[in-house]
This record gives structure tokens, sequence and C-alpha cells, in this order.
């Protein structure tokens, strides 16, 4: 309404207008963090001064990001893989880059569901370039720590019930 202050109808009318599904529970989230008094308004200086600082920042590791890595990770597993393979086949345009869409269809595909903030947030986090896309290297270098920690907790399964099954034998011997 042009009236110097954002109010919350103001904030939620702007996502709209912008074509983002931003969840009910993420615009209170965020409409509180500008107005941290609670007036139900935030000025334009307000505003500038908390938004500034984030701009170009790289996201934090939300549990939502986690959660993402770890099932792409698990999922690059399962189809027997190399995080480079898994880039490749995602590349549906073959430009080299990911984009937001390809990601997202992929995840879709995985049966995995993001709000517009959220899949913003795991864009970034791949996106070290900041140029909106994420390239081979990018993708690669973040996936791999998942896959090693994913590979590790299966080898120690393996020794764990490899272990297990000697002592079981062992004490069946004995028992009988």
């Amino acid at each position: 309404d042009r009236n110097g202050d954002i109010s919350r109808d103001d904030f939620v009318a702007f996502f709209k207008k912008l074509g983002m599904k931003v969840e009910q529970r993420e615009l209170t989230a965020l409409f509180e963090g500008l107005d941290p008094k609670k007036t139900g308004k935030v000025s334009k200086k307000q505003f500038i001064e908390t938004i500034t600082p984030f701009v170009n920042q790289k996201p934090v590791m939300t549990a939502g990001i986690e959660k993402s890595l770890s099932a792409i990770a698990a999922h690059i597993q399962e189809k027997r893989m190399t995080p480079q393979q898994y880039f490749n086949k995602m590349d549906n345009d073959n430009s080299g880059f990911l984009e937001r869409k390809e990601l997202k269809q992929e995840l879709l595909n995985m049966g995995m569901q993001f709000s517009d903030i959220e899949m913003d947030n795991l864009m970034d986090f791949f996106d070290n370039s900041r140029d909106g896309r994420i390239n081979s290297k990018e993708f690669v270098a973040q996936i791999e720590p998942y896959i090693k920690q994913i590979k590790s907790q299966s080898s120690r399964r393996v020794v764990t019930n490899t272990t297990n099954n000697k002592v079981i034998n062992d004490l069946k011997g004995k028992c009988h």
C-alpha cells in the first residue's frame, strides 16, 4: 500500500506476487524476525538493516539441507553411481550445470518435497559461485562427505554383523 511500512498482509502479498510458495510457519517466522517487538509492521529502514547482512551469505546448515544431502547421497549409493555420474543424469539439458528446476525435479522423483524457500536454501548451499546454478565440482564437493559417511556406516554394520555372528556361533558351539 506504499505507506512506508510493511504489514503482515504486505509481506504475504509480496511472496504471492513473486509466485513463491511459502508455508505459513515460514512466513510467520520470517515476519517475526523482522518485527521482534510484534508491532505488526516493519519500517523500510528496519527491513534493510535486517536483510542486508544475509543477501550474499551462504545459508547455514539446516536440518532440511542435511536431510536432503543425506537422502541424495543414499540415493547415489543405492543406484551404485559416482556423484559425477549422478550429476550428469540430473543435468537433463547437458549444459554442465544443474538449474533449480532440474534439481527440484530429481528431488520430487525421489519423493522429497520442498517449499520454495527450502529449495532456494538447498540451491544456495550447493552454489558456491553464486551464479544461480550448480556445476559438477560444486555438487561433488558438497555430496562426497555424505557418501563417505554412508560408506563408513555401512562398513561398520558389516563388521558389527560379522562380529555378532561369530559371537553367536561361538555361543551356539559352547551350548551344544
